[in-house]
């Protein structure tokens, strides 16, 4: 069960990011050389594994770290540099090097620890081999990469765990174990660790033991799929070649249904259905079902097929030598033409050179060469364009889009060129989060306050409010009861302001309040929306003349610990370990600054970490009660202060949450002091680190800290949102403007 605690003075609460469905762009946010750009035309992108974008530009590689730029660009006779300084294209493989490809054709692996590219292919003084580059890259799996030359043979990569490098074989036409020709088309893997190269000149085989056997040496073959034994090959000349893998034999060419009328084929591209594209340059597209052998044309709006996409919906989008965009649907058969700018600029733009881009949320964006940006709408199967507005500078800084690509956070960029140019963030009008309200007409401010979130084991969120009353809202964030009395012993009591809330191992609901005491339901929960409307409360409270009762009816924290121990913290009573509970008493041994070493009887949150240590965080200190110590009538605590003489102490002593993270760090929000880190362990030898406003935090009263699934920290501030990326030491900040 989650149990969180918000403070936001205002009325919104914010917990869940919002996917964009309807999109609406706000502005753009350029980036240039008066930003630290090498060059502003951008021609590719990429965001690493480590959260940089990588901008490739006519005139150098740029990283971006979002604060500044690293510029990369070619040094003559330095070895393991890059080749040329137009970047054409930036890809990570599965090993996470980063690849990158310039426009002399050479492709280059970054080696991040040196700084060094391995450039590839190697430069040859042999005639027949010189000024070779790079004509396809294949990576058969994790640690194995093949590069295809355009007359030099073929490498092979495989990485070496002791050098931490790919170490490279070489495959061509000559020698004992040769290639049937140095012009690679292709290289696909199958599952029988068979590598098959298509050359301008035969098919071969190569083995896991790299043994080479050459096939078909009189066919021409520029491009190749396999379809579990079939292999698909597109010719230069004769149109679709069919080899069976297994029985090392050439199927009959009348398999497919007019396959002498396909000609020159460009492409061929397997689709989710293991149905197959033929891109030709004379006869359009082809679509092939290697189900039932069917072969549909579809060249209505152009005959050379240039590029197809596949979208995430199964609609295909195909390039052609006309201007515009053809939208094929191959399951009705039918398609559809788009122009992407405006006849009259046809003689103006000599090509459109469409980038097609899908991003997470599956919105279809295209990059034109002179048109902007364009988004498809789906519903009304149309599209919106963005250009430049030379009198605004909050539109896209030029009409000439490169690429499209996002970062981790889901941030579109898109890379121009030519005028003015650069690289453009995408802010998009919605705002970042959804706003939960719990009362649309105020009639006090405090009715929108939130002091506690909770999910039950119902998956329904509890929502308490300063006003006293309750809000519970099921998954679809749809509400389905408000509390505004609490039910105890045949009364309604009103207004109790909720701080902390618990389901115990048994499913009984805790309440601590603030002024109140504790209030557990007397049922536990049950499955449907039948136990919120019964909903009836035993109420606990300081009774002055038993030392056994409750120690203070501020309930600030509630906490079940992994030996089904009941701890309840209190503002103003210290620490109270329940002991028994019954409808009428609730029995507890108190913990306080009298009776032991606990730093402050103000209580403001208590956690159990992994190692079953039990965390107390007081307005005046930091306090920890070992794992063996937690069955104790009067466990030892360990304190922890700041001081003010070393860099390595807590960094403020009024602490208000704990959180622990997914490699078991702990972090501490302070009311002042940012965030403290638990680096190392050892008693009062322990080792913090420190987030503040100087580190980029929005704010140091720090209230509350989540991780996400991609291992990001989210921090609430007293001056909005924060999230830290702990790879990166980077942070970005949500206020008013992100819609807090």
């Amino acid at each position: 069960m989650n149990n969180f605690k918000l403070y936001f003075i205002g009325f919104i609460l914010l917990v869940f990011v919002q996917s964009v469905l309807g999109i609406e762009i706000e502005r753009f946010e350029k980036l240039d050389t008066r930003n630290g750009l090498s060059q502003n035309n951008v021609l590719s992108m990429f965001c690493d594994h480590q959260d940089f974008m990588w901008f490739g530009t006519m005139d150098g590689l740029n990283r971006y770290d979002a604060y500044s730029f690293k510029i990369i660009k070619s040094e003559p006779g330095k070895k393991n540099v890059l080749t040329n300084n137009r970047v054409s294209s930036i890809w990570e493989d599965e090993l996470k090097f980063l690849w990158v490809k310039t426009y002399d054709g050479y492709y280059h692996y970054y080696i991040r620890e040196t700084g060094e590219f391995i450039n590839f292919p190697d430069y040859n003084e042999i005639i027949e081999e010189k000024n070779s580059i790079i004509s396809c890259y294949h990576e058969e799996k994790k640690g194995s990469v093949w590069l295809g030359t355009s007359n030099s043979g073929l490498y092979h990569l495989s990485y070496n765990n002791e050098t931490k490098r790919y170490q490279s074989k070489r495959f061509n036409s000559s020698g004992n174990n040769a290639l049937s020709n140095n012009s690679i088309s292709f290289v696909l893997s199958d599952s029988n660790d068979i590598n098959w190269i298509g050359t301008q000149n035969g098919l071969n085989a190569i083995d896991s033991n790299a043994t080479v056997k050459q096939l078909l040496r009189t066919t021409n073959f520029t491009c190749g799929a396999l379809v579990d034994d079939n292999l698909y090959m597109g010719t230069y000349k004769g149109g679709i070649t069919v080899y069976n893998t297994s029985s090392l034999s050439l199927l009959a060419a009348k398999q497919l249904d007019g396959n002498a009328e396909i000609g020159k084929v460009r492409f061929i591209e397997k689709l989710a259905d293991n149905s197959l594209l033929f891109g030709t340059e004379n006869k359009g597209l082809f679509h092939y079902q290697t189900s039932n052998k069917k072969l549909k044309q579809y060249h209505k709006f152009g005959n050379n097929a240039q590029y197809v996409f596949t979208d995430s919906y199964g609609i295909i989008w195909l390039r052609t030598e006309d201007f515009g965009i053809v939208k094929i649907d191959v399951n009705l058969g039918v398609e559809k033409h788009f122009d992407l700018i405006k006849k009259e600029k046809f003689s103006i733009i000599d090509d459109e050179r469409p980038f097609i881009y899908e991003d997470r949320n599956r919105n279809l964006w295209i990059g034109i060469h002179g048109g902007g940006l364009a988004l498809y709408n789906r519903e009304n199967d149309s599209f919106s364009f963005y250009k430049n507005n030379p009198l605004s500078d909050n539109t896209l800084s030029s009409d000439f889009v490169h690429c499209i690509g996002e970062d981790r956070s889901g941030m579109l960029w898109v890379g121009t060129g030519q005028f003015n140019g650069g690289a453009n963030k995408v802010i998009l009008a919605n705002p970042s989060f959804t706003q939960i309200i719990p009362e649309k007409n105020l009639e006090n401010l405090a009715d929108n306050v939130v002091r506690c979130l909770f999910e039950d084991s119902n998956k329904n969120t509890w929502m308490a409010t300063k006003s006293g009353s309750i809000y519970i809202y099921n998954s679809n964030n749809e509400l389905i009861k408000k509390i505004d009395n609490l039910h105890v012993l045949k009364e309604d009591l009103p207004g109790y302001n909720i701080y902390s809330i618990l389901e115990d191992h048994e499913g009984y609901i805790w309440l601590g309040s603030k002024g109140g005491g504790v209030l557990v339901s007397s049922k536990p929960i049950t499955k449907g929306n039948n136990f919120y409307e019964k909903l009836s409360f035993n109420l606990y409270q300081n009774e002055s003349n038993d030392e056994s009762s409750l120690s203070n009816n501020n309930v600030y924290s509630l906490l079940e610990d992994d030996h089904q121990q009941i701890w309840i913290g209190t503002y103003g009573g210290g620490l109270n370990k329940v002991i028994s509970r019954s409808n009428n008493k609730l029995e507890c041994i108190q913990i306080n600054e009298e009776n032991s070493s606990l730093s402050s009887n103000d209580v403001r949150y208590l956690y159990e970490d992994s190692k079953g240590r039990i965390w107390v965080a007081t307005v005046f200190g930091l306090n920890v009660i070992e794992a063996a110590a937690t069955m104790n009538t009067k466990p030892s605590i360990e304190v922890f202060l700041y001081n003010p003489t070393t860099e390595t102490s807590i960094s403020y002593n009024d602490i208000i949450h704990i959180f622990e993270d997914s490699k078991e760090q702990l972090w501490f929000g302070t009311f002042g002091g940012g965030v403290s880190i638990l680096k190392k362990y050892e008693g009062s030898n322990s080792i913090f680190t420190h987030l503040k406003t100087s580190n980029g935090l929005s704010n140091d009263a720090v209230f509350s800290i989540l991780e996400d699934r991609s291992g990001k920290i989210w921090m609430g501030t007293e001056n909005g949102i924060s999230s830290y990326l702990p790879a990166r030491l980077v942070f970005e900040n949500y206020d008013y403007n992100s819609g807090l």
